[in-house]
């Protein structure tokens, strides 16, 4: 299964990211600003949602044991599609709140440690990592996450392409919860989207029940990845 989620396309990190701070919005600000900055070799990511409590830490370092089955206001399932960040990256840093670790094979394999490096983590501190991400805005944030992609400039360019298809407008979005900006600052390209429902028709739907046992079955289709639409 960890294989099966590592091997998503290129931009199923991003949605996944997005999906995780939509979930996890701050109780008393409701509403969730996250930021793309690439520094240096890395991808940061920083929001003002909730940061990281236990639960939250123990389902990103497990498979299959999220912490949202059941609970019809969370999109995520399962905890697994973090793992898509390890597609393109053998690093990555994760500062939410009072937590500070990250997930490094380098690391797990100079200890000689060759299992699944991606599910354990090791608890970091400031001077463990590159002075270059020991940032104010890093260590101030609520949740941040620093991506450290294997192919160094050249991924991060290909990610500054994505990240512009993706968000040519805001639409992204209108099916997001409690979103209600998107920045990005790369290399060469810049953005900032606002959720804005003055340019957008939207249609009030009441709320649709799927029985459980539909529910069973698209479970059913995610845990074997028989549909490349999921």
């Amino acid at each position: 299964r960890l294989a099966v989620e590592t091997n998503k396309k290129a931009e199923t990190f991003i949605y996944e990211i997005l999906q995780n701070a939509d979930d996890y919005p701050d109780q008393n600000r409701k509403e969730v600003d996250i930021h793309f900055v690439i520094v240096d070799n890395y991808l940061v990511v920083l929001h003002n949602g909730q940061p990281f409590r236990e639960n939250n830490v123990y389902a990103i370092c497990s498979v299959a044991t999220g912490d949202k089955e059941g609970d019809i206001t969370k999109t995520g399932f399962k905890g697994i599609g973090f793992k898509s960040l390890f597609k393109h990256s053998n690093y990555v840093w994760i500062h939410p709140g009072a937590f500070s670790f990250r997930f490094d094979e380098v690391y797990h394999k100079s200890k000689g440690n060759e299992t699944f490096w991606q599910l354990i983590p090791i608890w970091t501190e400031l001077t463990d990592v590159d002075s270059v991400i020991s940032l104010p805005a890093i260590l101030e944030s609520p949740v941040s996450i620093v991506i450290k992609p294997n192919g160094g400039i050249g991924k991060l360019r290909e990610y500054e392409d994505i990240f512009g298809d993706i968000f040519q407008d805001e639409r992204l979005l209108l099916f997001l919860r409690t979103i209600k900006s998107i920045t990005f600052q790369g290399l060469k390209k810049s953005f900032s989207k606002q959720k804005s429902l003055l340019n957008w028709e939207i249609s009030d739907l009441p709320e649709i029940v799927v029985p459980k046992d539909v529910q069973a079955q698209i479970n059913t289709v995610i845990d074997k990845h028989t549909d490349d639409r999921i």
